[in-house]
C-alpha cells in the first residue's frame, strides 16, 4: 500500500536530510569525524584571530586591537582585559575537551558532540566575524554578529537541557553568557562612537546579567551559567576602577557579582539535593519511607544467614574472608 505524502511534508523531509542542526539519534563514523575536522579547524581559525586581535595585532589603518579598541570608548560595561583574556582561555580550552569527543569510542559522546557540532562551529565562525568587524570599528555590524550568535547560542543551550555534563554546558554556558553581556557593551561603545552619552544606559542595563543569572537559577539551577555572568560582572567591575569609572557605575557590578556568586552556591546546593533525590528514584528507594528500613534490615538479615551457612559449609574458607 503507498502512502500519500504532501509536498509540504516532502519538502521538509528533504531538507531535513541536509540540515546540520537537525537532531538526529545516531550519526555515521564519516559524518562524525568531518563534523570532529570542521569543529576542530573553526576552533583553530577563532583561536588564531583572538590571540592577533587581542596580543599581537598593532594599530594600523582601519584596525584597532581589540582591547585597545575597548578603552578608547570607556562605558558602564568596559570590562578588564586580563580577566576577560583569562576568560576566553577557559574557554577555548573548555572546546577542546569537547572536541575529543569527536574521536572518543563512546558512541553516546559522539552522538552528543555531533549533534551540537553545527551551532559549535556557527559560534566559532560569528566569534571571528566579531573580533575582526569590531577591530575595524563596525559596531553595528558587529552587534548584529552579535545578536545572530546569541540566537545560534541560545538554541543549542535548550537544546542540551539542564542535564548536560559540565563538560557539555561550558562551550555553551561560557560563550553564551560572554555573548550576552557583549550586547550591551558593544551597544555602549557604538552609541558613544557616534557621541551619544551613555551612562544612563549603562546604570540600567549592567543589572541584566543578574536577571539572566535569575533565569538560569530558575529553568536550570545551572551553576556554569551563573559562574560564567558572575565572572564576566567582576571583570566589569574591575573595569571600572581601571578606567576610574563614578562610584555611581563603580558599586553594581560588583554587587552584581557578589548576587551571582549567592546563586551559584544555591544552584549548586540545589543540583546537588535534586541529584540525590534522582538516584534514589532510580534505585527505587525512599531513604525515609519504612519501606526502604525494611529493606535495609532484611538485607541484614540475609546477610548474617550467608555467613552462617558458609561458616558451616567451609570453616577454613569462612574464616579467611571474614576480616
Amino acid at each position: 500500500m503507498n502512502t500519500y505524502l504532501s509536498p509540504k511534508v516532502h519538502t521538509m523531509a528533504y531538507w531535513g536530510q541536509y540540515n546540520v542542526f537537525a537532531r538526529r539519534e545516531t550519526y555515521t563514523a564519516g559524518s562524525v569525524f568531518l563534523y570532529g575536522t570542521i569543529a576542530t579547524m573553526s576552533l583553530i581559525l577563532s583561536i588564531c584571530v583572538s590571540v592577533y586581535s587581542a596580543v599581537l595585532g598593532a594599530d594600523e589603518a582601519g584596525y584597532i586591537p581589540f582591547w585597545k579598541q575597548s578603552h578608547l570608548y570607556p562605558n558602564g560595561f568596559t570590562m578588564d582585559s586580563s580577566v576577560g583574556s583569562i576568560y576566553w582561555v577557559v574557554l577555548f580550552l573548555a572546546q577542546f575537551g569537547h572536541l575529543g569527543h569527536f574521536f572518543c569510542d563512546n558512541d553516546a559522546y559522539t552522538n552528543s558532540a555531533a549533534s551540537t557540532a553545527a551551532h559549535v562551529v556557527t559560534n566559532n565562525v560569528l566569534h571571528v566575524a566579531f573580533v575582526l568587524l569590531f577591530c575595524h570599528s563596525f559596531f553595528y555590524s558587529a552587534e548584529v554578529i552579535l545578536i545572530l550568535n546569541f540566537v545560534n547560542l541560545s538554541a543549542l543551550y535548550f537544546r542540551q537541557g539542564p542535564h548536560a555534563r559540565s563538560v557539555q554546558h561550558l562551550p555553551s554556558s561560557g560563550p553564551l553568557a560572554w555573548t550576552f553581556v557583549s550586547i550591551y557593551w558593544n551597544l555602549a561603545i557604538a552609541l558613544a562612537h557616534r557621541g551619544v552619552e551613555t551612562q544612563i544606559f549603562g546604570l540600567i542595563f549592567i543589572w541584566s546579567p543578574l536577571g539572566y543569572g535569575l533565569f538560569a537559577f530558575i529553568a536550570y539551577k545551572d551553576v556554569t551559567m551563573i559562574m560564567c555572568l558572575g565572572i564576566l560582572a567582576a571583570a566589569t567591575g574591575v573595569g571600572q576602577l581601571s578606567i576610574k569609572a563614578k562610584l555611581a557605575h563603580l558599586i553594581p557590578p560588583f554587587l552584581v557579582a557578589g548576587l551571582l556568586l549567592v546563586l551559584c552556591l544555591l544552584a549548586a546546593i540545589a543540583g546537588r539535593g535534586s541529584e540525590t533525590i534522582g538516584n534514589n528514584e532510580k534505585n527505587g528507594v525512599d531513604c525515609g519511607s519504612p519501606q526502604a528500613e525494611d529493606e535495609e534490615s532484611g538485607a541484614d538479615e540475609q546477610m548474617t544467614r550467608e555467613r552462617r551457612i558458609c561458616s558451616q559449609v567451609c570453616p577454613p574458607l569462612y574464616w579467611s574472608t571474614a576480616g
